[in-house]
């Protein structure tokens, strides 16, 4: 028996894609998402509230959930469970401060492009992780670990395997399995013209925010595409939205992740600053999604180092992404 737990709408995605090539019974426990899928006697809302910077007794108020649910369930019988990065409090309390999961049967999958980054040295997420710590110490709270090893906490040592595509890439010594995500577009059902350019939000923040997103705009209209869509990213501000409409983005509204939305929706070419849709459009299809990352050192400094940059534009390089 298998119990998925998902934070973000990816995750869910991910974790129905791959509980799908599963012969045993699944489960998803999920915290964000748009309603629930078509087996919904297979999938549980959590309780708490959303982000990495829930309260940590929301975190224990969660983890004693999933233990419910499992405990229920699994009436004794083996089983085994999928977390995403160590970052998420629930997560952390999980596998840190739970009893519930032991570490033979605990898998991780990937929680996009951070999976394949090693930033585990980064100041900035040292120092976050030394402030949950310390919010954790209050009185009625789950203790909350920084973890050792690298980022995303996928060392020999803590996770028995790591799964998701392009495996051989994600950093960590566990062991990795492949899993493709592929899919058949059907051309003939799109809901978009083959003609046509989506532009994948991300969010910007800092003085230069409006600058970069106007040149990413300019960028995408000379590719030369018929139609051109832009989707928000969910943490985005509306602002963002406001620039490229007025440019004559038509905005999409759907919340699903995109890789859920290429299920149903053919575009020719998929843009973003340095999303981890434009590597996993490429997957997913069998390269038949043209992907071109704009703006991308503008874009990337405002969240990461020079070797992180550096280590991002190879793997989407690699990856048959092209970057303007």
């Amino acid at each position: 028996m298998h119990f998925f737990i998902c934070h973000t709408p990816f995750q869910r995605f991910f974790a129905r894609c791959y509980a799908g090539s599963l012969e045993e019974k699944f489960y998803i426990i999920y915290e964000q998402g748009e309603g629930k899928g078509e087996s919904d006697e297979n999938e549980y809302l959590l309780p708490g509230f959303k982000g990495f910077f829930d309260s940590k007794h929301v975190a224990k108020k969660n983890g004693e959930f999933i233990k419910e649910v499992i405990k229920k369930k699994t009436q004794g019988e083996e089983f085994f469970v999928y977390l995403s990065d160590l970052r998420w409090p629930t997560n952390n309390f999980l596998y840190f401060s739970s009893s519930l999961v032991k570490r033979e049967n605990t898998f991780m999958f990937v929680d996009g492009l951070g999976s394949y980054l090693d930033r585990s040295k980064s100041f900035i997420m040292f120092s976050l992780s030394v402030v949950k710590f310390l919010l954790s110490l209050l009185p009625g709270y789950a203790i909350y670990r920084p973890f050792l090893g690298n980022y995303f906490g996928y060392d020999k040592t803590k996770a028995h395997k790591v799964i998701g595509p392009n495996s051989r890439n994600i950093i960590g010594n566990a062991r990795k399995e492949e899993f493709s995500l592929k899919i058949s577009t059907n051309k003939e059902e799109a809901n978009a013209s083959d003609k046509s350019v989506i532009f994948l939000g991300q969010p910007l923040t800092g003085p230069d925010a409006k600058n970069i997103s106007m040149s990413a705009i300019k960028k995408v209209q000379k590719l030369g595409y018929e139609k051109k869509y832009y989707k928000p990213h969910h943490f985005e501000n509306e602002v963002f939205k406001e620039y490229f409409s007025d440019n004559g983005f038509e905005i999409i509204t759907d919340k699903r992740p995109f890789e859920e939305v290429l299920l149903t929706s053919s575009y020719e070419c998929v843009c973003s600053y340095f999303s981890s849709s434009l590597p996993f459009s490429k997957f997913m299809t069998n390269n038949e999604v043209r992907a071109v990352s704009v703006c991308f050192h503008e874009a990337a400094k405002i969240y990461m180092r020079k070797r992180d940059r550096e280590r991002l534009l190879k793997i989407l390089v690699d990856s048959g992404v092209e970057i303007e």
